[in-house]
This record gives C-alpha cells, structure tokens and sequence, in this order.
C-alpha cells in the first residue's frame, strides 16, 4: 500500500494528491513534527470543500501554537472560526481564548468567551462558559 507521501509524489496535481498533503499533514501534527505538518498543511489548495478547509486553517492555528507562536495561531484559530459561522466557530474561539489567557491577555480571552456565550449557547463549548468567564472578569 502507498502511504501519503507516494500518493503526493505520484499523483502530483490531482484531488488525491492534494487530499493526501492533509492527511500527511496531520499525521506529521500527530507525531509532533510541527514544521513538517505546517508545510503539508499550507501546501493545500483550498478547493470547494469548505469542511477541510477549516480543519487544516484550525490544524494550522495548533500547529503554530505548539511552536510557541502564539499570534500566529489564534490568527489561524480565528480564520477558521469566522469562515465557519456555525458551533464549529466556538470551539475554535475557545482554543484562541485559552492562548489568550495563558498569555494573560484576559480582557482579548473574556471578549471571545463573551462571544461564544451570546452567539453559539446552543454550541458544548457553551455549556461550561460561564466559569471561564468568570475566572478571566
């Protein structure tokens, strides 16, 4: 069987291949190696299917978190949560408001839990929110 890597090489050019950069992307995520994962992942070319194109904008704003570039992930984070407009955006702005926090930007941390409060309460994220926000007021 071709792993993710063959199938980019061999299949240059096509939906495989381009699918496969995800893939191999976030399995790169999965072991830790962040740089790897960031070049597969910003190598995608973003076509019509809006579902993965958040997953790897959000996989991206992990990414950059986890080398310590803090600015750079909550500007991906965010990215994504504002192309969803769904419950999705809460989780992502969940993630960005905990970077923010440990931070200790508290007031940029309290807005986005605001947000996610007043404009997805049907979201899981929701439900717990209103510790977070208190522990940041």
């Amino acid at each position: 069987f071709k792993g993710m890597l063959d199938i980019i090489k061999d299949y240059s050019g096509t939906k495989t291949a381009n699918i496969a950069k995800v893939y191999a992307g976030l399995c790169y995520y999965n072991m830790g190696e962040y740089d790897k994962a960031i070049n597969m992942l910003e190598d995608y070319d973003v076509q019509d299917d809006k579902s993965i194109s958040l997953s790897v904008t959000a996989a991206l704003g992990d990414c950059y978190i986890h080398k310590g570039n803090n600015e750079k992930g909550i500007e991906k984070l965010m990215e994504a949560a504002n192309d969803a407009d769904n419950v999705l955006s809460a989780l992502f702005m969940f993630k960005a408001a905990k970077v923010y926090e440990s931070m200790n930007q508290k007031e940029k941390a309290l807005e986005l839990y605001k947000n996610i409060k007043s404009k997805y309460p049907e979201s899981s994220v929701a439900t717990n929110i209103g510790k977070y926000i208190e522990r940041v007021n």
